[in-house]
């Protein structure tokens, strides 16, 4: 990070999963549920965060992923926010996900 910022990190209640559909799968309602929740859609494939428990049998996923929010929100400017946090998690024994969603204000 270029500047100094406090930084503030929660965990969300709930197992959640990382599931792939196919391309051009439109985003699928059992998803949209929930206290965090993303489909993000690209070529090759699209891909849903959501609570474990709302994917349906059959559906490729990796469960067993617990959720952290990283409050904001963050100037765009900065860099290095994501990297400041989950380094040092990693460090004790916490595995971090290679592509965390994000909204605006907010990481994920």
């Amino acid at each position: 990070m270029t500047d100094a910022v406090r930084l503030t990190l929660s965990i969300l209640t709930g197992d959640y999963a990382v599931a792939q559909l196919a391309p051009g799968s439109p985003p699928p309602g059992w998803a949209m549920d929930g206290e965090l929740w993303a489909v993000t859609a690209a070529p090759g494939e699209v891909s849903v965060v959501t609570l474990a428990g709302h994917v349906p049998d059959g559906v490729r996923a990796e469960g067993g992923w617990a959720a952290l929010r990283l409050h904001g929100p963050f100037p765009f400017h900065l860099t290095g926010i994501l990297a400041a946090v989950l380094n040092p998690l990693r460090g004790r024994g916490w595995a971090s996900s290679r592509c965390p969603p994000s909204t605006r204000t907010t990481c994920w």
